[in-house]
């Protein structure tokens, strides 16, 4: 069975999160295998911290409405300020 993630679902829950963290969500896209996220994150929270959290939820949700998609493990982020 073909099971098609839903990118612009996945990418509107992802902005629920930042949102939730105190966060901005400026910019998100992606591929196939990975996603473009363009953020601002509060002063009370690390990057990572954000990272991980945008991760853990994200992949959780995936996971529990799509079980054979594969999630990577890997995730990088490259802080900037303005």
């Amino acid at each position: 069975m073909d099971r098609r993630l839903d990118t612009e679902e996945l990418y509107r829950y992802m902005g629920g999160i930042i949102r939730e963290h105190g966060g901005h969500l400026i910019e998100i896209g992606g591929m196939a295998d990975h996603v473009h996220v363009l953020t601002t994150v509060p002063a009370r929270l690390f990057v990572s911290e954000m990272l991980r959290k945008l991760k853990s939820n994200s992949s959780k949700s995936i996971n529990e409405t799509n079980p054979d998609f594969a999630s990577s493990a890997g995730k990088t982020a490259m802080p900037h300020s303005a």
